[in-house]
């Protein structure tokens, strides 16, 4: 994906955007991480990523 232009996330962009751009996770891949959305979407958009051990916000 290129991230040099604006984009709207999705659930998978986003956590293939953790992985691509952290190491937060180690070498955990994106299919095996969990996403929720956690606003209301409005303006922005805030995600919880997490790989059952520990979890990280995405905003």
């Amino acid at each position: 994906m290129d991230y040099s232009k604006y984009f709207d996330l999705n659930l998978d962009d986003a956590k293939q955007y953790v992985v691509d751009h952290t190491d937060f996770f180690g070498d955990e891949k994106a299919s095996d991480l969990n996403i929720k959305e956690v606003s209301d979407g409005n303006i922005n958009h805030v995600y919880r990523v997490d790989d059952g051990k520990k979890s990280l916000i995405l905003k």
